[in-house]
């Protein structure tokens, strides 16, 4: 497993766009520039978009990749209580979860996993 960025040489900051002082951020030492559109002005990133990513963060801020997955694909559980179980991906979640289909106490049941402990089979 290898850390890297997920936005590599990017950073987020909230911005009163109504300051004024935006010219300041780009003096910053280690910041090339601002995102801007074509008149200029900094161009925000959606709030649900913002939002979404935090949900995938956990403490310390570090995220995984999701893996793409598609709805029918068969998977293998690799850590926790379900290891080596395989499972049929039934849906994915906002929040970066796989809802998958498994036997579990002879019957058919739905259980949410974080996409880290699943790999495809």
């Amino acid at each position: 497993m290898v850390m890297a960025s997920l936005f590599p040489n990017y950073i987020f900051v909230q911005l009163d766009m109504g300051a004024g002082r935006l010219r300041s951020i780009n003096g910053t030492f280690g910041v090339k520039r601002l995102l801007s559109n074509f008149g200029g002005r900094p161009s925000p990133i959606a709030q649900p978009i913002m939002a979404h990513l935090f949900a995938r963060c956990e403490r310390g801020g570090m995220t995984h990749q999701l893996a793409s997955y598609e709805q029918g694909q068969l998977a293998r559980v690799v850590a926790g209580p379900l290891a080596d179980k395989i499972v049929l991906i039934e849906r994915l979640d906002p929040i970066g979860r796989v809802c998958v289909l498994m036997e579990l106490l002879g019957t058919t049941v739905t259980v949410s996993l974080p996409t880290k402990l699943l790999v495809p089979h």
